[in-house]
């Protein structure tokens, strides 16, 4: 996986995105991160164009996140899954987001990592 990781100074946002290629048809990943699929990614779903789009927001600690997945077709039955998260932080975790940005990044890669086992251990 790679990410980007950076907060602005003024925001004290934390934008990260986040890769993984998945063993499975599009349908079915995009099908498996909206429900959550023991690796609930999103608490609210915003908008979806399936199987290409999805987006929503997830209560983290401190503050909110706005997520938004893109899945495209990666060879003859993988998928490719490029997450975007953009985290904002309300009081006294705007002091602390640049320490915590690692934490949270390593939190989506945790759980992108459960959701390809789930789904590839399910079409096995």
């Amino acid at each position: 996986m790679r990410y980007d990781h950076f907060a602005t100074s003024k925001d004290r946002d934390v934008k990260t995105q986040h890769e993984i290629i998945i063993d499975a048809p599009r349908d079915a990943v995009w099908d498996a991160f909206a429900r959550g699929a023991d690796a609930a990614v999103l608490d609210d779903i915003t908008e979806q164009r399936k199987p290409d789009f999805l987006a929503g927001t997830a209560v983290i600690r401190g503050g909110r996140a706005v997520i938004v997945g893109h899945f495209a077709d990666h060879g003859e039955s993988g998928t490719k899954v490029t997450v975007y998260a953009n985290r904002f932080f309300k009081g006294i975790a705007k002091l602390t987001s640049v320490v915590r940005g690692d934490a949270l990044k390593n939190d989506i890669d945790r759980k992108l990592d459960r959701l390809k086992l789930a789904i590839e251990t399910a079409r096995s």
